[in-house]
């Protein structure tokens, strides 16, 4: 299966960016990466994010607004497929095997 990027911009989401991790982490697809731009929270939503230590990519920068976020986050993926995620949502463990499967079974590769 290809390499998918699970992209996550993160703003203030100190209540939410733990499962929304944790939910990236989890999946069945054993090809993920999870990237995480933190865009200046002034919460505690870095400390979560530095919590998974290598198990994800992130950086930080001042608060430039969601659509800087997400460009950096498309320039930061080296997967073949991306999956962008919002900071106060979550994955289903097989939500990205089974979104691949479906687009290789139907010839979108």
């Amino acid at each position: 299966m290809p390499r998918v990027s699970i992209l996550i911009p993160c703003y203030n989401a100190e209540r939410w960016i733990q499962q929304c991790i944790e939910s990236a982490l989890a999946q069945t697809n054993n090809d993920c990466e999870v990237i995480v731009v933190d865009d200046g929270s002034s919460d505690s939503s870095l400390g979560v994010i530095q919590s998974f230590g290598d198990r994800i990519q992130f950086e930080t920068g001042p608060n430039q607004g969601g659509n800087p976020a997400r460009n950096r986050l498309l320039e930061l993926a080296t997967g073949e497929w991306v999956q962008y995620l919002d900071a106060d949502d979550y994955l289903l463990p097989d939500k990205v095997a089974q979104q691949l499967r479906h687009a290789t079974n139907t010839g979108c590769d």
